[in-house]
């Protein structure tokens, strides 16, 4: 409890704790020799979290371009961490995430239809939907995590691009245990 800090840790990160090894309320690490509170490791098969409550825990968070932290994070690491928490293996790049999706075959949706935890993409830019007309993501405009009307984005990113939206996308329903 007094010793210093070993370093910061995004969420989603894999760690390698000493069987038997919940002494109290912490664990082991292997990786640094240090201790971790029970309260923070959740087993890699689950149960998983909403992906907008993970999202929503990042309100405000500063936005910085390659971040995955509450010290700072971006579109694509605030949706690669969120939608991990719910059981979905992301690429790290916003670019990325879109491809896989495509490939896995998530369901397309319009914006009449957007609902919550959807994906919107845009060029080099990604959220998660809070509802049917706003965006949560980790954004420039702003230096933050925020929730926006897509529709807003949409204009923001048309300031830029021919095609500002790339589309918007449905996760599949998590494997029944």
């Amino acid at each position: 409890m007094k010793s210093p800090v070993l370093g910061l840790l995004p969420m989603t990160s894999l760690l390698s704790l000493d069987d038997l090894s919940a002494c109290g309320r912490f664990y082991h690490v292997v990786e640094c020799d240090g201790w971790i509170s029970t309260r923070h490791v959740a087993p890699l098969d689950g149960p998983y979290e909403d992906a907008v409550l993970v999202a929503e825990r990042f309100y405000d968070v500063p936005y910085l371009w390659g971040g995955k932290t509450a010290s700072g994070i971006d579109c694509s690491g605030l949706v690669q961490v969120s939608m991990a928490r719910a059981g979905f293996d992301l690429p790290r790049d916003s670019d990325l995430q879109y491809q896989a999706i495509l490939a896995k075959g998530w369901s397309p949706q319009s914006l009449e239809t957007a609902r919550r935890g959807d994906l919107a993409f845009f060029p080099g830019h990604v959220g998660i939907m809070l509802d049917q007309e706003t965006l949560l993501h980790a954004n420039a405009t702003f230096m933050a995590v925020t929730a926006n009307p897509i529709e807003d984005v949409i204009r923001w990113v048309g300031k830029h691009h021919e095609a500002p939206f790339r589309g918007l996308f449905r996760p599949p329903k998590p494997a029944e245990s």
